[in-house]
């Protein structure tokens, strides 16, 4: 994992900007879609998307995404439960054990 973080020098601007290298399939399952769309908030020190879980890591690459999906695909997860875990605080823990372990053993610990 490496230079290539999504969220890193951009702000985001819109829903979109989530999808890194989530496939169409999975990015626009409406647990996600729905997620995304009732997580933008305005206070008077905040105003965006108050995006949590995996899919609000600022640590993801496109390429770590793509491998993720794949893994919980093969692992037999539904589109929907794949979902469900990536906008879920387990997701996050997920997404911050990937800094000291690969996308594998990380993921030994959430299957």
């Amino acid at each position: 994992m490496g230079e290539d973080f999504l969220f890193t020098d951009k702000q985001i601007q819109g829903p979109n900007d989530f999808k890194g290298g989530l496939s169409d399939n999975l990015y626009n399952n409406p647990v996600i879609t729905q997620y995304i769309l009732t997580s933008w908030i305005e206070t008077e020190s905040f105003t965006g998307y108050n995006v949590f879980g995996y899919l609000g890591s600022y640590k993801r690459t496109e390429e770590q995404d793509k491998q993720v999906e794949s893994l919980l695909r093969s692992e037999g997860f539904t589109i929907r439960r794949i979902a469900k875990f990536l906008i879920s605080k387990e997701g996050r823990h997920f997404a911050d054990s990937l800094t000291h372990k690969s996308i594998n053993e990380a993921l030994k610990n959430f299957l």
